[in-house]
């Protein structure tokens, strides 16, 4: 069975990065995840990351690359999840879905709560 793809996005900005604190709805409720999404029926990679980025933060990127797909499962289920590096959008952050949303300096990795956060948290690093 093929992984389900996700993607999600790192919005980067005077050496910090955007993550989310999960809603009490949500899968992963109350962990510290960069935000993003399922990449749906007949879209590509590209077009579910804009669409996230507007759904979700309500911004429009200017700039991004693909910075590295890595596997990932949750109750019982595979992805596959695309991150990209976002350094330059248009607009201004909104909370469009009720998730709470904190600026993460590059120094300090103890906010993430998740080992694949932190394994592109340390690619990211590597970037710059």
């Amino acid at each position: 069975m093929n992984p389900i793809p996700l993607v999600s996005f790192l919005l980067v900005r005077d050496k910090k990065v955007l993550m989310e604190i999960r809603k009490p709805t949500a899968m992963g409720a109350g962990e510290t995840w960069f935000p993003g999404g399922h990449v749906e029926e007949g879209e590509t990679n590209e077009h579910a990351l804009l669409r996230e980025m507007k759904e979700e933060v309500n911004v429009q990127p200017l700039r991004y690359h693909l910075l590295i797909t890595l596997p990932w499962s949750r109750n019982g289920k595979a992805y596959a999840v695309h991150y990209y590096v976002c350094p330059k959008w248009n607009g201004e952050i909104e909370n469009k879905e009720g998730a709470n949303f904190i600026w993460v300096d590059y120094s300090d990795s103890s906010k993430l709560t998740d080992e694949i956060d932190r394994i592109v948290f340390r690619k990211l690093m590597e970037e710059i």
